[in-house]
């Protein structure tokens, strides 16, 4: 059984937390995304923006957690 956690807005958390939070979903969305167009892309400019993604990923899940 999955159970739905409720919005962040809704447990209190600034502002500021919330949009980075949604930021967080984003990268991970468009990661799922480029996964899914692998095989259309160039080796190279896959791994380059899968690099990229990671690195802004993992920038933003310490911010929050240092939060």
């Amino acid at each position: 059984m999955f159970l739905e956690q409720p919005p962040v807005a809704e447990l209190g958390a600034s502002p500021e937390l919330v949009a980075m939070i949604e930021r967080k979903q984003a990268l991970e969305d468009a990661i799922t995304e480029l996964k899914r167009a692998k095989d259309t892309l160039a080796r190279a400019d896959y791994y380059a923006r899968l690099e990229r993604l990671l690195i802004d990923l993992a920038r933003l899940a310490r911010d929050i957690r240092e939060r």
